[in-house]
């Protein structure tokens, strides 16, 4: 079976476009090879620990500040598939008097001298903010913010 012949600026493009797909594979493939792929995903137990005691604090902090209860905070643990890593979760029930863009700045300046950085998500049909507190590129800690 004869396949129908292209322009010669399409065969170009298309050739030009496969020549650039390999070239991001073999880049990214470089990039986990020279820096392991699990050494970014993972934090060394001493520092999650830190982390863990920084942002417990500050959330405990803020939520007094805040008037919420504790009665209205959930809290478990996510492990990774690998059980290497685990993640904090928290759902907090507030009022919709809370104003999460000023609880998102308190909490940013609470825990920015430690490394961390808060990056926030809202979902308003579903009345709901959750903020993932990052270290290094890795979310060690989420709080979502429900509206009762």
């Amino acid at each position: 079976m004869k396949l129908p012949a292209f322009e010669p600026a399409v065969n170009r493009r298309l050739l030009i476009s496969a020549a650039l797909a390999c070239v991001a594979i073999m880049i990214f493939a470089a990039e986990r090879l020279l820096t392991g792929a699990a050494a970014d995903l993972s934090l060394r137990k001493e520092d999650q620990k830190v982390a863990d005691v920084v942002i417990g604090q500050a959330l405990d902090t803020l939520f007094v500040r805040y008037g919420i209860d504790r009665k209205a905070v959930s809290t478990w643990q996510v492990h990774a598939a690998d059980r290497r890593f685990s993640r904090t979760e928290q759902r907090v029930f507030v009022s919709p008097e809370f104003v999460s863009l000023q609880f998102n700045h308190d909490l940013s300046e609470l825990i920015a001298p430690s490394g961390l950085r808060v990056a926030a998500t809202e979902r308003a049909k579903e009345n709901s903010v959750t903020m993932h507190i990052v270290h290094e590129e890795l979310t060690v800690w989420s709080v979502t913010f429900l509206v009762k």
